[in-house]
């Protein structure tokens, strides 16, 4: 088939941009066309990417100004969208538009809500399918994201380079500081927890891999000081190659194992990369007990529970974990560090992400699906513009 694909450019180091990579790659391995279109991370030009071709992003927001275009040029069979979809829109009216639909709020919004009721619908977690369907949505398919073999268990080598003493106990954040209206990663909540944690005990350190002072997220030097929390015992990844999307896999996941666990208590997450990359190197994670989250982690970590949280925004309930159980959940994991039990939660983390390792998710979820989908394409109209074809199409209904 000629695929189209929607999202974050390939080599991104977002969410959104390593899905990308991982499928894309794939699909072209098996002899399909692929064409993906950039809302984040291609600036300028048509380039190759590992045999597909990488469109440019466009001047306005979401690439919504040539995406269009840009699906009628390439003449796709099929698009599928890997973004949030109440940015979209009446977007592609008349194309056939699959989209793996983030669902981060419960019920389903109602922009993503209508959006999905126009086109066929791809849940990235049980909880995002079981939502669509209470609210009425056909899921032609549940496909999680997925993890690089990269992300696996190795020796211990980021300690020495952070300065962090033999034995110490890490708490590791790996969230992007975008938003405040609300704060989706819950910062607030977050750092007060790891504070209780760092006062209570002079060897926990915290690394936060994240922009400290991104101007579309709050600051958080201004957090950490109102808080208390010693800076000495502090690490951050340096500004310029997080900016930059310097730091590969391989290195991520060294950071990754240099953490005695993860912090990723959130307000909501369609899935979670984050805490699937750091179970895959045998760290366990902390997470709210909402949205993808605890299917996720299961039984290998801690789920916090948490009270409903409005969000005027999106016209739906996002949730606020508590932030005393927050640190009750700290404090269990600061007690089982160097023991036998969190030896074998770290035993229990790899085995619970191999059923997310990415050629696994290729092989068992899309290769099926794409598969299903396959068929004769639309017979040609002589004389029509690609254009004129979508507009004929829509028309016919």
């Amino acid at each position: 088939m000629r695929i189209g694909w929607y999202s974050n450019a390939p080599d991104t180091p977002t969410g959104y941009g390593v899905q990308t990579a991982q499928v894309c790659k794939r699909l072209k391995q098996d002899g399909h066309e692929v064409h993906i279109f950039a809302n984040y991370g291609q600036i300028a030009g048509v380039r190759e990417w590992e045999g597909c071709a990488l469109w440019p992003q466009g001047v306005y927001q979401y690439g919504l100004d040539v995406v269009e275009e840009q699906a009628d040029m390439a003449n796709v069979d099929v698009l599928f969208t890997l973004y949030d979809t109440w940015v979209l829109g009446k977007t592609w009216e008349g194309r056939r538009v699959i989209s793996w639909a983030p669902i981060d709020h419960y019920p389903v919004t109602p922009q993503v809500r209508d959006w999905c009721a126009r086109h066929e619908t791809i849940a990235m977690s049980e909880f995002g399918a079981t939502a669509l369907k209470e609210s009425d949505i056909e899921v032609i398919a549940t496909i999680p994201h997925a993890i690089e073999d990269t992300f696996s268990p190795g020796p211990n080598t980021a300690r020495e380079k952070m300065k962090v003493p033999d034995g110490a106990f890490v708490v590791g954040i790996n969230a992007a500081n975008i938003g405040n209206t609300p704060v989706r990663k819950n910062w607030a909540g977050n750092l007060e927890a790891v504070a209780r944690l760092m006062h209570a005990h002079d060897d926990a350190y915290l690394y936060l891999h994240t922009d400290l002072m991104r101007p579309t997220g709050i600051p958080l030097p201004v957090v950490i000081t109102a808080l208390g929390i010693p800076k000495d015992r502090i690490i951050t990844v340096p500004p310029v190659l997080y900016r930059g999307s310097l730091i590969d896999d391989a290195e991520l996941a060294k950071l990754y194992r240099s953490m005695d666990v993860l912090l990723a208590t959130s307000k909501g997450e369609g899935f979670g990369v984050p805490t699937i990359e750091a179970m895959g190197c045998g760290v366990p994670a902390i997470v709210s007990d909402f949205s993808a989250s605890p299917e996720i982690v299961a039984d290998t970590g801690w789920k916090v529970p948490v009270q409903l949280d409005w969000d005027q925004n999106q016209g739906s309930w996002f949730c606020t974990p508590y932030t005393r159980l927050i640190h009750a959940a700290l404090e269990e994991a600061y007690a089982e560090h160097g023991t036998e039990k969190a030896a074998q939660r770290r035993a229990a983390c790899i085995e619970r992400a191999d059923l997310y390792r990415a050629d696994y998710v290729y092989e068992t979820h899309w290769r099926p699906l794409i598969q299903s989908i396959e068929g004769p394409k639309e017979p040609e109209r002589k004389g029509m513009s690609n254009a004129a074809k979508r507009r004929a199409r829509k028309a016919k209904g």
